[in-house]
């Protein structure tokens, strides 16, 4: 039996709608949205980088920053958790996570982490902490 040409056209584009482009690259469609200031997309896209590699640290970070830009500081504490388990060096998140911190109210522990200013960043980030305890009282 020979099937119309029309009839398999169809067919064909549902079975390739259904398979990944080799094209598809999740993280580098957050990082273009995040650019573009589109925390939504970002974070879409971001999660769907981590479906297919959980433990991805540069993910994993622009996860945490897209949750922090949109004031999501209690999901960005627990990405930035997730992000210091996959092996991500402490001191590369120390100030997202002093970030996180403070969105979500905890300031003493902001102030804890940040310690003493050991970098460039730091100085710009302690007025912010110090404010924030000082509304605490």
């Amino acid at each position: 039996m020979i099937r119309k040409p029309s009839t398999l056209i169809p067919a064909l584009a549902l079975l390739l709608a259904g398979c990944d482009s080799p094209l598809d690259d999740p993280l580098g469609d957050a990082q273009l949205a995040f650019g573009n200031q589109d925390y939504i997309g970002a974070r879409d896209h971001a999660q769907a980088a981590l479906r297919d590699a959980p433990q991805d640290l540069a993910a994993l970070e622009l996860l945490a920053r897209t949750q922090l830009a949109m004031g999501h500081g209690a999901d960005a504490r627990a990405t930035l958790a997730r992000l210091a388990t996959a092996g991500a060096a402490a001191d590369a998140t120390k100030l997202l996570m002093v970030e996180a911190m403070l969105q979500t109210g905890d300031a003493e522990a902001a102030m804890e982490l940040l310690g003493t200013p050991d970098s460039p960043l730091d100085p710009l980030l302690a007025p912010r902490v110090v404010n924030a305890m000082e509304d605490d009282l």
